[in-house]
């Protein structure tokens, strides 16, 4: 077994919309139907699971796909952190206001961490 996948792009199937393939035609995967030949594995989502496969693979080609939880919670806690300094700073010591740039600033960092984690290739 190998961890390197096939190259993108992908595309979900040109005859059978629950087919996922490469740019050459070949089968990668199935989302069910009769492409497995399991009549009663059809269900109604198997099209639209198909096409998130194919857009989640191909939008993360040449990226580290591992870093993208990461970047999800860097992403949140800076939202959190920017709206904690924005809220009312009116309010605040200057000792409490240096307290929430100072967790901004490493949301931030984490955030960029994160980001470029995502550009490394696996």
């Amino acid at each position: 077994m190998t961890d390197k996948h096939t190259a993108g792009p992908w595309l979900v199937g040109n005859m059978i919309d629950t087919c996922v393939e490469d740019g050459k035609g070949r089968s990668i995967c199935t989302t069910g139907g009769y492409a497995n030949n399991m009549d009663d594995s059809w269900v109604e989502e198997n099209p639209a699971n198909a096409a998130r496969i194919v857009a989640c693979v191909n939008a993360l080609e040449g990226t580290n796909p591992d870093a993208v939880v990461e970047i999800i919670e860097a992403a949140k806690n800076l939202r959190a952190a920017t709206i904690e300094l924005a809220t009312h700073p009116e309010n605040d010591s200057t000792n409490m206001f240096d307290i929430k740039l100072m967790r901004t600033e490493l949301a931030e960092d984490a955030l960029d961490d994160a980001l470029s984690k995502l550009e490394k290739q696996q």
